[in-house]
């Protein structure tokens, strides 16, 4: 459904400026808190250096840490997979990549 296909934002991808995108993950079935827990450290340092070179804005967890979501901002998708692949707990993940923007012109 294109209802917004009328309206223009900063953060298209038109032209070279960088996307936004959800980056939804679950946890694959079988992984456990033995396999997250000795990687937490690394994940904090990497989402860290992800937000101060602009690329994670956000991070979301439930509340029962089953699954999480970023808004990355990238050039394209496969830039998001890559940021998202140099993460440590990403090999635990299933991960769905969505295109967004900011439904709330300034």
């Amino acid at each position: 459904m294109a209802i917004w296909a009328g309206f223009g934002y900063a953060n298209d991808a038109i032209g070279g400026r960088v996307l936004r995108f959800m980056v939804s993950f679950v946890y694959k079935d079988g992984t456990t808190g033995e396999d997250i827990q000795p990687l937490v450290p690394d994940e904090q340092a990497r989402v860290k250096e992800l937000r101060e070179q602009g690329i994670v804005e956000e991070l979301f967890l439930a509340s029962d840490r089953s699954r999480g979501w970023f808004v990355m901002r990238r050039e394209s998708e496969d830039a998001v997979r890559e940021a998202t692949a140099s993460l440590p707990l990403s090999r635990f993940w299933e991960v769905t990549n969505t295109s967004i923007f900011d439904a709330q012109p300034a």
